[in-house]
């Protein structure tokens, strides 16, 4: 208790409590979110390596001659040389 009659000690604990709070709470939380954005990284590092497998798999279909000419008659109608092509009028239906 005749301690806190002294202002000098006072005033120095409280100096080396104002600087142990401003060098280690900025260090702890700067090293919070070091951890957190390390964390962060990973994720998307992973994510990124399953989207690297995706677009390998689909460079590995398109390598395939049956999958390009799929593509060319599902998306541009296009027909091979030995197709059956049918062409019914504007406003009837081939059903009828």
């Amino acid at each position: 208790m005749q301690w806190l009659n002294q202002p000098k000690k006072i005033f120095v604990c409280c100096l080396i409590y104002l600087v142990c709070h401003l060098a280690f709470y900025d260090t702890v939380t700067n090293l919070y979110s070091l951890i957190k954005g390390q964390q962060h990284l990973a994720e998307m590092r992973q994510q990124d390596l399953l989207d690297i497998k995706k677009i390998e798999q689909q460079i590995e279909l398109v390598k395939d001659p049956s999958y390009l000419e799929r593509q060319a008659v599902d998306h541009f109608d296009l027909v091979g040389e030995n197709d059956l092509l049918f062409v019914f009028p504007d406003g009837e239906d081939p059903e009828t």
